[in-house]
């Protein structure tokens, strides 16, 4: 290797030409004996020729290459130069590589070409933030309290709002945080500072079973209802739920209180709030939900927020007409398992629709300065194949669902 002034001083006096230079940004690096681990898992195979030979060839292949294909071509060629042709054609045009096509747009290809020009990023200097410490036992308010200074709601959003992941065609949640896609979540907390959501149609595997006993026979059953996964942060402690109802006769009891403005109509509780109004007869344990975890947004722009028109402007407010019908499709979510993940699927998908007042298609959007915008068939579809990109972004919803949820990473969606 050689630094980019050699290279000028090379060129400069005849001894290479620019065509003999490989220009590389970034690298990849192993651990110890990390590398021969994954040789013997046939994460990779060993390549069978001298490197000028291999260089040669991948400087004749790599010229005038679509960055949008990410090297697959390259790739598949190698392949059968090993003898391994027909475990390409095995692989070839798998979820696996439609995901690499779409991160190749995002970051391979530039601005100007249509794409996300991520390489061509500078990286931001980041700045000293106070670290949420999740390990002390302490409740969402004591967590947040720290660094909520106020309440302060925004312009556009406040506590109790209900919101849900936009509907564009090419799903900003595709390549990182793909729970986020189709997502419903309640902002549990706002000010200037942070703005901290649960997502509430996620349902996971871990169930809590809630007594009920039945006031004629004396006879105690038990009832459970699913864990729902709110987001990354988990809070540790006595309160490490987050309780919610949508129930009229809880709420004319005042069981409970109103979130924040209230926006949504849905209330947050106690467990002892549960057993009370159980115990009372005015609710029956699947008109509650049970979050674990919370997904944070950081409001000064070094990171996505809901509102930032910097860099996404990926929520939009659910409307409170829409909240009976969005509650309904969520609460019919059971405890998850392998048997009901599809259906489960579905219904968080149902949820999010029902969210929407006009229900928009994918392949056509209004912007936001409100002039609508036909998509292509090369927006909608990635890249030299069948696939449509809302249709990958499903799919790789449902494998993060199976992955992390579920300890079912094959999960088809």
């Amino acid at each position: 290797w050689t630094t980019f002034d050699n290279a000028k001083q090379l060129v400069k006096a005849h001894i290479a030409t620019p065509s003999d230079f490989w220009v590389f940004c970034g690298y990849a690096g192993w651990g110890p004996g990390q590398l021969m681990g994954e040789l013997d898992r046939k994460s990779w195979y060993m390549v069978a020729t001298d490197s000028q030979t291999l260089l040669k060839e991948l400087a004749r292949q790599s010229s005038g290459a679509e960055p949008r294909n990410a090297g697959l071509h390259t790739w598949h060629q190698l392949m059968g130069m090993i003898g391994k042709g027909d475990t390409a054609d095995q692989h070839t045009g798998n979820f696996d590589d439609l995901m690499l096509k779409e991160w190749a747009l995002e970051n391979l290809l530039s601005p100007a070409a249509g794409g996300g020009g991520g390489m061509m990023r500078k990286p931001t200097k980041p700045e000293e933030k106070e670290e949420l410490d999740l390990e002390r036992p302490q409740s969402i308010d004591e967590l947040l309290g720290r660094v909520l200074s106020s309440t302060r709601p925004s312009a556009e959003l406040a506590e109790g709002s209900l919101v849900r992941a936009k509907n564009n065609i090419r799903s900003p949640f595709l390549l990182t945080d793909q729970e986020l896609h189709k997502a419903v979540l309640l902002i549990v907390r706002e000010d200037e500072n942070l703005l901290v959501g649960a997502m509430l149609n996620r349902p996971s595997a871990k169930g809590i079973d809630i007594q009920i006993k039945d006031k004629h026979t004396g006879r105690t059953q038990v009832e459970k209802i699913p864990v729902r996964y709110g987001g990354q942060f988990s809070i540790q402690g006595r309160d490490s739920l987050i309780w919610l109802h949508n129930n009229e006769s809880m709420k004319f009891a005042r069981i409970g209180s109103e979130i924040g403005t209230n926006r949504s109509g849905i209330w947050r509780c106690t467990a002892d709030d549960v057993s009370t109004a159980i115990g009372r007869g005015l609710a029956r344990p699947e008109d509650f939900m049970a979050v674990s975890g919370v997904v944070v947004w950081a409001k000064d722009g070094s990171t996505p927020t809901i509102n930032s028109p910097v860099k996404f402007d990926n929520f939009e407010e659910v409307h409170e007409t829409r909240l009976a019908k969005v509650w309904g499709s969520m609460m019919v979510q059971e405890v998850l398992s392998k048997e009901n993940m599809k259906s489960s699927v579905r219904l968080a998908n149902d949820a999010w629709k029902e969210a929407s007042l006009n229900m928009p298609g994918w392949g056509r959007r209004k912007s936001q300065e409100g002039s609508s915008e036909e998509n292509s068939a090369e927006d909608t579809f990635v890249y030299k194949s069948d696939t449509e990109v809302s249709d990958l972004g499903d799919t790789a919803l449902g494998k993060w669902l199976g992955t992390f949820l579920l300890g079912w990473p094959n999960f088809d969606a």
